[in-house]
């Protein structure tokens, strides 16, 4: 397996050490313990060596042997890359399956998507049922989209798992929007969180400038530093006030409910769900109610580690799709 690395032409090197830039995020380099960089010289000679630092754009490498840098022709990573943290906890939550350590089999929202013929049981609980009370100032909502809030809004249990399914432009960020701020501003829902996941940075950030743009801003945007830093901070030059990018994560839970502010809102990606460093805010805002956008581009594996994970306190589950 690998994958050529692009890079500026502005390549610094002196002996074995290297420094560069990658010029495209789905293709720069990255510290590995499996993988290897092998550079290609202008003479056709192949070197090997290791990324040993990477901040944004700029990697630091060293090289098993010299060279400068007007002779690098090309740069290629070599080798299987590290299980992300959401691979990691999907491969943890399947084993732990398999060895009966696991409940996950038995769980209702595992039943109702994967085991559609059994009859799913439900918890009992004392939910409130919001499905009558639409709140979404500034939004004007058509029939269809009333149908789909109403739908999420429902506290019933042949409600609890909600498939939402629209082509592009029929306003599902829309639907996600008004839910949203009806869950909230419903007197009956006071304690309720909700937690927006969708498996790229852009979709997620698109939800958080829709909420922006009619004015709820009680929200909070997690996004990772490897994404943000120089690479996409201008993405997030309007949303600034509710970001928090992963090296400011906290590590207790005071410390989160300061950054939360009381929000009872959380967006980020599908990896950031399975990702350790989000406890201190799951312990503040229990996933309650969670929310998924391009449900249709996110294989049905990657949903085992949040049913793993959250199993305890989730209620609902939404799947907005194309």
């Amino acid at each position: 397996m690998s994958v050529k690395n692009d890079i500026t032409d502005n390549i610094s090197a002196d002996m074995e050490n290297v420094t560069l830039k990658s010029s495209r995020f789905p293709t720069r380099i990255r510290t590995s313990r499996q993988q290897f960089l092998e550079i290609e010289t202008q003479q056709g000679s192949r070197i090997k060596a290791h990324a040993l630092k990477v901040a944004g754009r700029q990697a630091q490498i060293i090289v098993q042997g010299s060279v400068t840098g007007d002779n690098i022709k090309s740069i290629t990573t070599v080798g299987k890359a590290d299980l992300t943290p959401a691979e990691a906890a999907r491969e943890k939550a399947i084993l732990e399956t398999l060895k009966g350590e696991s409940s996950l089999l038995s769980q209702p929202f595992f039943k109702t998507i994967w085991l559609p013929r059994d009859t799913p049981s439900w918890p009992q609980t004392n939910l409130p049922d919001c499905s009558k009370q639409i709140y979404c100032s500034d939004l004007n909502l058509n029939t269809a989209q009333e149908a789909a809030v109403e739908k999420i809004l429902s506290s019933s249990d042949e409600n609890r798992t909600v498939l939402i399914q629209g082509p592009p432009g029929t306003g599902k960020t829309t639907v996600i929007a008004a839910s949203i701020t009806s869950i909230i501003f419903s007197p009956n829902a006071a304690n309720r969180t909700i937690w927006v996941a969708a498996q790229s940075n852009v979709a997620v950030k698109n939800i958080a400038e829709k909420l922006d743009k009619i004015g709820f801003r009680d929200f909070r945007l997690l996004v990772s530093w490897d994404f943000h830093f120089d690479w996409h901070e201008h993405l997030y030059e309007r949303l600034e006030h509710c970001l928090l990018v992963s090296d400011v994560f906290c590590k207790n839970i005071i410390e989160a409910t300061t950054q939360l502010g009381g929000a009872r809102v959380i967006l980020c990606t599908l990896s950031m769900l399975s990702n350790d460093n989000i406890a201190p805010y799951v312990q503040v805002n229990p996933v309650d109610i969670l929310i998924f956008d391009e449900g249709s581009q996110i294989e049905i594996g990657d949903y085992v580690p949040v049913l793993h994970r959250y199993a305890h306190t989730l209620t609902k589950m939404v799947f907005i799709g194309d």
